[in-house]
């Protein structure tokens, strides 16, 4: 799926350090990994208080910003490959490991069950 321009000039601003356009990310997407949040601890059954929502949604945020926003700028350069290639092929991706804010939150969900 391609990013609108004002998503991809979100990320460019977001990845200048841009205060105002941090807030604008998260304003932006906080409902969204929310539900995600949601989505999946209810496809596995587990049940989550509307804190543990609140705190997996910061650990997600915390690993988009970690290393200098290294994960932003992975999906910036995914999608601007997947926007420049033919529409008959598919966008390759690296096995990145997942930043330790990822693995901490994934093991709080399991701790959960």
């Amino acid at each position: 799926m391609a990013l609108t321009d004002v998503d991809r000039d979100l990320c460019a601003r977001c990845l200048t350090q841009d205060p105002v356009a941090w807030r604008e990310f998260v304003d932006r997407f906080a409902g969204l990994f929310a539900h995600v949040v949601r989505h999946t601890a209810q496809a596995r059954s587990v049940s989550l208080s509307t804190s543990d929502v609140d705190d997996l949604v910061a650990d997600m945020f915390l690993t988009v910003v970690v290393d200098d926003m290294a994960v932003l700028r992975r999906y910036q350069k995914l999608i601007s490959r997947y926007e420049a290639a033919p529409t008959n092929a598919q966008p390759t991706t690296s096995s990145a490991r997942l930043p330790a804010s990822t693995s901490s939150s994934i093991e709080k969900t399991k701790k959960l069950r």
